[in-house]
């Protein structure tokens, strides 16, 4: 594993040009999203909510599921905005990063992965690239409350790559990471995926907007 921390920048405001790419809203529907695995758990769609959930926990025992939408995105230029709810943590005590995990430019080799990634986390933002199996690079890390109380609750994250990453929830600016941080990002058209660690997840709706050169 190798650790790459950079202090993040604070920023009032973004390019808001990105607001007139097409929007597309991806459906919570089996038809719109592929599941990867579901770590012997549950994936299910009702009244166009995706709710996942790993097994719990077995002697303490790690579980995992991963969906990957049909719809593919550049890395080098999006937005995304997603309605998600954490309702269930397995652990007495979680994890900071037993929550929900978004990917991008993710490529399965083999049994394994590539894929960048942003957690919203109790502790902070992590922003990174992940592979194979267990390996991290984290390109980007924050120790303020990214995700606010009461627990259960509809959050939001939006994040925006155009000259740069940006990223917020519904409580926070924006906060953004120069491109030059984001070398270690693969720049390839990938799927988006919705990854949980030992939770219980609902995500009731995604937004993504391209620009249409780029689509």
């Amino acid at each position: 594993m190798i650790a790459l921390f950079f202090i993040f920048q604070s920023v009032a405001d973004v390019d808001t040009s990105y607001l007139t790419w097409p929007k597309t809203e991806i459906p919570m529907r089996p038809s719109f999203w592929q599941t990867q695995y579901d770590g012997h758990g549950q994936v299910v769609f009702k009244n166009n909510v995706l709710t996942f959930a790993p097994r719990p926990l077995i002697a303490n025992e790690t579980t995992a599921a991963l969906l990957l939408s049909t719809l593919e995105i550049p890395a080098e230029s999006f937005y995304l905005k997603i309605f998600y709810e954490v309702t269930e943590q397995y652990r007495p005590v979680p994890n900071s990063w037993e929550t929900l995990w978004i990917f991008w430019a993710y490529q399965k080799n083999g049994p394994h992965k590539d894929t960048a990634y942003l957690i919203a986390k109790k502790s902070g933002y992590e922003v990174g690239h992940a592979f194979s199996e267990t390996g991290q690079n984290f390109i980007f890390t924050s120790n303020f409350a990214a995700a606010p109380e009461p627990k259960y609750l509809t959050k939001t994250i939006e994040i925006l790559k155009h000259n740069g990453l940006s990223f917020r929830n519904h409580t926070g600016s924006w906060n953004h990471v120069p491109d030059e941080k984001l070398k270690l990002i693969p720049s390839r058209k990938a799927p988006i995926g919705l990854y949980s660690e030992d939770a219980k997840i609902k995500v009731f709706a995604v937004e993504v907007r391209m620009p249409p050169d780029l689509k």
